[in-house]
């Protein structure tokens, strides 16, 4: 219960706080306030009442020395009737002699008891009587006993008991008056805490609303100016901090503007790095192609013709040998060539490319390999096609150095908007993350692969996990021809 509350007050604005608490000291002194008029009140009545049984005991008792002098017992009931007649909180009142009884009554048919003869006298000063008051606690209620001696040197006196029946219903009709009283001056009260509190608040939620609009990146906002109080210096300190916020922004946007411009650059310069090293690779290949291997198949024919002739057994053999070394020699600066710029790549594209990579990976090495071609792959932009066709070679390198792999799949899917490529393989697997980690001359493959990415616009994902396999997922988009022309 304890956590709820506190709870519930933690997350109550700052706004009804301190309305709660405001609302909480109005009612606790519109409380105390009115519990100190009822005291105060009630107080003041009780004072009354037995300022009246006084009085009236003391005009009784002056009115009661003739009649008691001429013993005329007729004028004292008549004086008793009358009074108790004349004041309606009186609820006795009789008169007793010298030796202690009673000589007239408001009770006719009941006798007074010695407990309220004894319950209070006048008191004896000097050797003359005064009146005396106490406060009896009855049946019938609590009762104000006034006891006035009819004369000085004592003997008669009046005893009058006076009720707080009148001071009750008083009360009541003070108190419900009252309650109306305070419970309007309260409502006002909190209505008027409540508009202050509004009012003071005010700027703090126009704050908040600030720091949640420039949360959202509007650093053009401003505070309101306020009174120079503790919340317009806040304001202030808050638009100084705004200022400072929006040059830092624009200092930022600068620098990022300057950064965008510069890997633009480089990406260029990249780009034509890639196209350089493609053309001397296919420059390079051509010739390799052209003439070094036409240079020994030349030496091929002639080493033919050489063996038509008349040899010995001896150098038969070194002739046989020398033919061998040739063949080797050929097939090597082929599959240089083909590894430097495959010729069917720019004859016939980036499938058939494909499909003979495949072959020769599978005549090689020991696991197979499962290529699967979707879309039109004859329709890419060359530097498109030479681009897959380096990832997926340089993929394939990793995982016949590093993956121990028993199958390898290739997937190369061509639509209208983008070309992706997948390559996947069930090898030993890495921690991709300690990979990246590692500086850039670690990974200059997997680093490769991503900047001729990147340079088209695309992006690299790799997948894989120690002893789960790895997947390379390479994604491309096409521009239209014209584009790709002018490029």
């Amino acid at each position: 219960m304890i956590k709820t509350i506190t709870g519930a007050v933690r997350n109550a604005s700052l706004q009804m706080k301190m309305f709660s608490l405001t609302a909480a000291v109005v009612v606790a002194v519109a409380a105390c306030s009115f519990a100190w008029m009822q005291s105060a009140l009630s107080g003041s009545l009780s004072l009354q009442v037995e300022s009246r049984a006084r009085a009236l005991a003391t005009y009784v008792a002056s009115r009661s020395i003739d009649p008691l002098l001429t013993n005329n017992i007729y004028t004292l009931n008549a004086l008793v009737d009358d009074t108790v007649k004349n004041n309606e909180d009186v609820k006795y009142l009789f008169i007793v002699g010298e030796n202690g009884e009673v000589i007239v009554s408001s009770e006719k048919a009941l006798a007074v008891s010695d407990e309220l003869l004894a319950a209070n006298a006048s008191v004896a000063e000097d050797g003359l009587y005064r009146e005396s008051s106490k406060a009896l606690e009855t049946d019938a209620g609590r009762i104000m006993d006034n006891a006035a001696p009819v004369f000085k040197e004592g003997g008669a006196e009046v005893r009058v008991g006076m009720g707080y029946e009148s001071v009750g219903s008083f009360m009541t009709d003070v108190s419900s008056q009252l309650l109306v009283i305070v419970g309007l001056v309260l409502a006002v009260a909190m209505a008027v805490s409540y508009a202050i509190v509004k009012v003071t608040l005010r700027p703090v939620k126009d704050l908040v609303g600030l720091t949640e609009r420039v949360s959202e990146g509007e650093l053009g906002e401003r505070a309101n100016e306020y009174n120079h109080d503790e919340i317009g210096r806040l304001a202030e300190s808050f638009n100084r901090m705004l200022d400072d916020l929006q040059m830092a922004e624009a200092e930022r946007n600068d620098y990022v503007g300057e950064l965008a411009d510069k890997e633009r650059i480089l990406g260029l310069l990249l780009q034509k790095v890639i196209n350089a090293q493609e053309d001397e690779r296919k420059r390079i290949a051509r010739e390799l192609h052209d003439e070094t291997s036409h240079s020994l198949t030349a030496m091929l024919i002639e080493l033919q013709e050489l063996r038509r002739g008349s040899l010995t057994a001896d150098q038969e053999g070194h002739a046989v040998a020398l033919k061998s070394l040739i063949d080797q020699a050929l097939k090597d600066i082929n599959q240089l060539a083909w590894n430097l710029r495959p010729s069917v790549l720019d004859k016939f594209g980036l499938q058939v490319s494909l499909e003979r990579y495949v072959e020769e990976i599978e005549a090689h090495h020991s696991f197979s390999v499962d290529l699967v071609v979707q879309g039109d792959a004859a329709s890419l932009p060359p530097d498109v096609e030479i681009t897959i066709y380096r990832l997926v070679q340089e993929a394939v390198t990793n995982v016949v150095k590093y993956a121990h792999a028993r199958e390898l799949g290739i997937m190369l899917v061509v639509n209208a908007a983008f070309v992706s490529v997948v390559v996947e393989d069930d090898g030993v697997g890495f921690d991709v993350g300690a990979v990246t980690r590692l500086r850039p001359g670690e990974h200059l493959g997997l680093l490769g692969m991503d900047e001729r990415v990147s340079i088209l616009g695309g992006t690299l994902d790799i997948e894989s996990s120690v002893g789960g396999g790895t997947t390379i997922i390479a994604k491309v988009p096409l521009r239209d021809k014209g584009a790709s022309d002018e490029t």
